[in-house]
Order: C-alpha cells, then structure tokens, then sequence
C-alpha cells in the first residue's frame, strides 16, 4: 500500500468480525467481542452492519448471528485448485518422497469426494496409479469415512439421506446408519480412518486424515498401501504421525492464506 494512502480502519474492523463470525458458524456479540478483544458495543455496531448490508443474520430469539450465503460470494475467487495449489502440493510432495507410498487429498464434491492432488504418478509402490480427478464413495474408502466423521451433523445426515437411496453397493453403509454412526464416532475418537480393499494384485488399505481449517474440515489426506507389507507399527509410528503432520501444515497454511485474501 502507497505511504500517501491510509487504511480504512472501521473496514478492517468490520471485516475481523466478519471472519471470526464464519470460523464460529454462529455467535452473540459478547463472544465475538472477547475473541477480538473489542468493545461489546463497537462489536454490535458491527455486527448490526454486517445485518443490514445481508453479510449476516439475526436470530431473535437467541440473539446470535450467523453469516449468510452471501459470505461464500467472497471465496470464489479462491476456489480448490488454487487453494490446493498453493497450501497442499508443497506437502503431498514432501511426504510422497518421505513415505514412498501414493498420497492423496480430496475434497467434498457433491456426494463423493473428489481427488484433487496425488503422488501415484511419482510413486514406486503405487499398484494401481489414479489420477486426480478420480471420485471415490463417502462410506466406502477411508477418505470419505474420516470426512463424514469430522463434517457437522446437518451435513452429514444430509449426505447419508443421500447416499442411502442408492442402489450402488458401495453405498450400502448409508443404509446402516446406527452401525455407521457408531463406526463414525470411533473414527473421530482416534482421529483417523482406515478401509480395507482386496485387490486383484495384492490387498490395498487406506488411511486418512482430517485436514481442518477454521474449526472445519476441508479435506481429507490419505495414503495408500499393501496391507501384506505394511506392519501396524508403521502405520502408527510412521504413517500417522507424518500424515496428521502434513494435515496440520495444509490448514495452517490455509487460514494463513485465506486470511490474507479478507
């Protein structure tokens, strides 16, 4: 910024808000007011702003607000490709290198996941070498298990509603939900998941990760490998540790860097 030009500061302030609003999904000014360590009265002033001009809205009951559809107008601009780009190949490469094995990350898309980046072309142990843009079944691999388990509630019933009315056997799980729930809920308790599958070659596995941003899931982070030849102290010395690492990178440097675009 030019020397001459001075920041609009009551914007800064408006847009701090705006972004701790959608990290929180939903808050009362007070709330927002200590993680900002503003006045309650400047964070209502605010906060009644981002109201009037359809950034947020009020529940009159509860007095809390929640950002509005318009918020996401924000971020397209800012779309996947981008984001992988700059905050995920950097690491898929590093651990590709370290861990040999294919790594992958995909995101949500429609009801599926979407592969957006991987190693398998680089790998040396890859049986099978997919591509990005490969869609893979939400309760059928361990990448989409450890997304549903991590996603919110409304998503993730919305998601199974879905998935349950199909007639594709990978699906069946969706139409298992108390069995399915429960296996959720383990997955989040340990923080990980992983899916068996025989192969025509050798018996593969995977296992994944969270990669969370804003107290939200972004993406799942997966590896590949042959169950035959991986011991279970590498996946809980090794894999794990190296994956949650990588994870963790991934979504600091996204806040870092969608935090800049505000």
């Amino acid at each position: 910024m030019a020397a001459s030009v001075r920041p609009v500061r009551a914007a800064i302030r408006v847009l701090r808000v705006l972004a701790s609003l959608n990290a929180r999904t939903e808050a009362g000014a007070a709330e927002l007011a200590r993680d900002l360590r503003m006045s309650r009265a400047t964070t209502y002033r605010l906060l009644e702003t981002l109201v009037d001009s359809g950034f947020a809205e009020k529940d009159p009951t509860t007095a809390h607000y929640t950002p509005t559809e318009t918020v996401k107008s924000l971020s397209c601009g800012f779309d996947d490709e981008q984001w992988i780009r700059k905050c995920a190949l950097p690491v898929l490469s590093d651990l590709g290198s370290t861990l040999l094995w294919p790594i992958a990350i995909a995101t949500l898309a429609g009801p599926t996941l979407l592969v957006r980046a991987s190693t398998d072309i680089r790998s040396p142990l890859a049986v099978r070498r997919f591509p990005p843009g490969r869609r893979i079944g939400l309760v059928s691999t361990a990448s989409g298990l450890v997304y549903l388990a991590y996603c919110g509630v409304d998503q993730r019933e919305t998601l199974l509603d879905i998935l349950g009315q199909s007639d594709d056997p990978e699906n069946t799980a969706a139409r298992e939900r108390a069995s399915l729930r429960r296996r959720l809920t383990s997955i989040r308790e340990r923080g990980y998941a992983q899916f068996n599958r025989k192969g025509s070659v050798a018996n593969q596995a995977g296992l994944a990760v969270p990669v969370l941003a804003h107290n939200r899931i972004l993406a799942s982070l997966s590896i590949r490998f042959a169950v035959t030849t991986v011991s279970a102290e590498t996946i809980r010395h090794r894999f794990l540790p190296d994956l949650r690492a990588g994870a963790a990178a991934i979504g600091a440097e996204f806040e870092s860097v969608s935090q800049a675009t505000l």
